[in-house]
């Protein structure tokens, strides 16, 4: 199978990672139009949830993010001078460089071919692929394209409300966050 990942942010890596851990016969080419190393954005905030599903799956990554992480255990709200302190709600979080960094060794050591500084400006470059992953945010390319009547071979699964999946089109472990 060839794989084309749109976008080298957090999704995109992470993506392309474990697909090809799970699947090493497949290809997989990381397009990023960034050079590697640059990031637009703070950081990644992980619930003990989020954190815990990610470990159930992929014990190894979470290893490698949580000594690099700050965590805390509850939240104080101040409004008008009154604080109010909610506890039980766990968070981690990592500086958005640091765990692009790590998944971009982890993509590297998996053996996915990752391309920074390439722009793809139109679907037609992706030719010979037989999945697409829409990882490049926003404004994404792939995206626009998918909602094209210009571009029939991309398909949305029907939604109860624009910009949703249904539960059913969801990867299992998203389902459960």
């Amino acid at each position: 199978m060839r794989i084309a990942v749109i976008g080298g942010g957090p999704g995109g890596l992470y993506f392309a990672y474990l697909w090809k851990r799970r699947h090493p016969d497949a290809h997989i080419d990381l397009f990023e139009q960034n050079p590697e190393g640059a990031t637009w954005g703070f950081g990644v905030v992980f619930s003990e949830q989020a954190l815990d599903f990610l470990r159930a799956d992929d014990p190894e990554t979470v290893d490698a993010i949580t000594p690099r992480m700050e965590s805390w255990k509850n939240i104080t709200l101040n409004l008008h001078g009154q604080s109010v302190e909610i506890d039980g709600i766990g968070f981690s979080s990592i500086g958005r460089l640091e765990l692009l960094t790590i998944l971009q060794q982890r993509v590297r050591t998996a053996g996915v071919a990752a391309r920074y500084d390439t722009t793809i400006t139109s679907l037609d470059e992706l030719t010979g692929y037989d999945l697409i992953v829409a990882a490049d945010g926003l404004n994404s390319l792939v995206r626009r394209a998918s909602r094209s009547r210009s571009a029939p071979r991309f398909r949305i699964p029907p939604t109860s409300s624009p910009g949703t999946a249904p539960a059913s089109a969801l990867p299992r472990c998203r389902r459960r966050l």
